[in-house]
């Protein structure tokens, strides 16, 4: 049986100024289109200009492509904080499996090794099963 903890989501960023040490609110909502689906358990990492955010669970039923058996997503979106908007990243290569409670890294690029910018994605759990790594 799966047990959904009582979360309420809120819709909006929690934003820390260091300057002045307050705290304000941001919308999440974006300001051209549809941005993902309500989640908890993903990753999120903020890389230069942009906001990444990877798979979780899911809070409410999204599209067929993005919600796969299990309520475990595999999408991946990229926040723009200057254009204030969500664009879901479209990918090719070794397909992901959806995963939730894992880990990510930005790595920003290097010109000098002629490497671009980077997002490292490791552990987690597959649906159906437990991470393989224990404390």
């Amino acid at each position: 049986k799966r047990i959904v903890p009582p979360i309420s989501p809120t819709g909006y960023w929690h934003r820390y100024h260091f300057g002045t040490h307050e705290w304000t609110r941001a919308s999440l909502d974006s300001t051209e289109g549809e941005g993902p689906a309500q989640r908890y358990h993903h990753s999120l990492v903020v890389l230069r200009d942009k906001a990444y955010l990877h798979g979780g669970i899911s809070l409410r039923q999204a599209g067929a492509s993005s919600r796969p058996a299990g309520g475990q997503l595999v999408d991946l979106w990229a926040y723009d904080f200057l254009g204030e908007y969500w664009q879901p990243l479209r990918t090719t290569g070794l397909p992901m499996q959806p995963r939730a409670l894992h880990i990510a890294v930005g790595v920003p690029g290097s010109a000098a090794l002629q490497r671009a910018d980077c997002l490292l994605i490791t552990m987690g759990v597959k649906a159906g099963q437990r991470s393989k790594v224990h404390g």
